[in-house]
């Protein structure tokens, strides 16, 4: 082969080669874009139909509680994805998420549980109760955001919250020092009711003073 040969050779493996790269990168970067797209829907759908409505039963012990087994399929093949969104979600105080935490066992999210259980809190105010009687703030049902950490801390953990969570010292204390000041029908009342309630789940060994009337 004379030397226009050899060049034309190599000009026509350049070119074959510039294509093929051509139509791998295409390929990859359509792979990763149908999988982006894929999990914009699922998140998407999460965000609507899973959160809060399978969530919410589960908080409340309800058989529908259950992930249907064709969205549980699809959210195991976008695992990192739905661990990064529940660890976001959670840090940003949505307790629904607590959820599918708990249901793919996403351990990375227990100290976030931990920290909302602490610090998070909302009183619901259910109609009904007398909240001129202390005993009505100290309800379960007033605290459904605690509920659903409580649920998924003791799930991980396969035990009972007061064995699951120890308290420091220093948490302990600010707990005590919050819960001192409740006063039913006072405008701190729900806060410091919260921190009373969370001390009876978490140190129920220890007696509690009584709810003030």
């Amino acid at each position: 082969m004379g030397a226009r040969g050899r060049r034309d050779l190599w000009g026509f493996l350049a070119v074959a080669l510039g294509i093929t790269l051509l139509l791998v990168g295409a390929a990859v970067f359509g792979h990763y874009e149908g999988r982006r797209r894929a999990w914009e829907g699922l998140r998407e759908e999460i965000r609507e139909q899973v959160i809060p409505g399978p969530a919410e039963a589960w908080v409340w012990g309800d058989e529908e509680a259950a992930l249907e087994e064709k969205t549980r399929r699809r959210l195991e093949r976008f695992r990192e994805e739905a661990e990064e969104l529940v660890l976001q979600e959670l840090a940003n105080g949505k307790h629904h998420y607590a959820y599918l935490a708990a249901h793919f066992k996403m351990k990375k999210a227990l100290p976030l549980l931990r920290k909302n259980l602490l610090e998070d809190r909302y009183f619901y105010g259910w109609e009904g109760p007398d909240y001129s009687k202390g005993e009505s703030y100290l309800e379960d049902q007033q605290y459904p955001h605690h509920l659903a950490y409580i649920k998924a801390i003791e799930e991980f953990t396969g035990r009972p919250l007061a064995k699951a969570v120890a308290l420091t010292p220093a948490e302990r204390a600010a707990l005590e020092a919050e819960a001192a000041g409740a006063r039913p029908g006072t405008p701190e009342a729900y806060g410091k009711f919260c921190a009373r309630w969370l001390l009876m789940k978490l140190a129920p060994q220890e007696k509690s003073p009584p709810a003030p009337r």
